[in-house]
């Protein structure tokens, strides 16, 4: 079952979180992502507007080594202008199956500056 994760970005700023995939037991063991590809999409609700896609290895980047547990989105200035308040998104791994990790909603922070 996925982990609902609400996202806070600010908008117009480079925007970076990590998360690690782990077992339940106690304490819990690192479950890599050996293999696996990743894909997201933000929409301005489900089933609406896509405002946003990303794939491995673009903005979805998964850890090597001892941090092969461990996935990274990264959303560029650019990318989070385009984000509105309270838009919806999901986020799949795939190997020979495909897991819905995560999904939830994007709490946006509006820029004030804008321009170059």
């Amino acid at each position: 079952m996925a982990a609902r994760y609400d996202l806070a970005v600010e908008q117009g700023a480079t925007f970076r979180r990590s998360f690690a995939w782990q077992d339940k037991a106690v304490p819990p063991n690192p479950l890599p992502f050996t293999g696996y590809s990743a894909r997201m999409q933000v929409r301005s609700e489900p089933g609406a507007v896509l405002l946003l896609t990303l794939a491995s290895p673009g903005g979805l980047v998964f850890g090597t080594g001892d941090s092969a547990n461990v996935l990274t989105l990264t959303l560029t200035a650019d990318q989070t202008a385009l984000l509105t308040s309270g838009a919806s998104y999901d986020l799949f791994v795939e190997a020979s199956d495909s897991i819905r990790l995560l999904y939830g909603l994007v709490r946006l922070t509006p820029a004030v500056t804008q321009g170059a």
